[in-house]
């Protein structure tokens, strides 16, 4: 049986959500090229896959969420001995969401060192400039 794409149905693994392409590829290249400049440097990151809620059953998504997902995350998170930091990866010309500025507000009040960033240079400069 040959499997068939069809318009976005929540939970079917096989109805892509549709997404701004071209943008959205950008940014993960970005992303990528900066997790691997970092990860050779030996810093201590993650990526909290938030994104993944869209594509699981409305029971799942639910599920995760009183597991503490949570709307907004910022995409990278550093964890250094003296400095923490966030970055929020956007194709240029993208702003981030209300929930993600509450976050980067948020964590920045908290002493987090925050960046909305639209590439893994910009990230790289950052990261070197807060002393990661």
């Amino acid at each position: 049986m040959k499997a068939t794409l069809r318009p976005h149905v929540v939970g079917n693994p096989l109805s892509p959500k549709p997404r701004k392409k071209k943008r959205r590829r950008r940014e993960h290249r970005e992303q990528e090229k900066f997790v691997a400049w970092a990860r050779l440097r030996g810093l201590l990151l993650f990526h909290p896959a938030n994104e993944l809620v869209g594509y699981v059953s409305k029971g799942r998504a639910a599920e995760l969420k009183g597991l503490g997902v949570a709307k907004g995350v910022p995409d990278i998170w550093i964890l250094g001995v003296d400095v923490n930091c966030v970055i929020e990866f956007k194709s240029p010309g993208e702003s981030p969401t209300p929930e993600q500025r509450w976050w980067l507000k948020m964590l920045g009040k908290r002493g987090w060192k925050t960046l909305v960033a639209d590439s893994a240079e910009e990230a790289k400069d950052f990261v070197m400039e807060v002393g990661l």
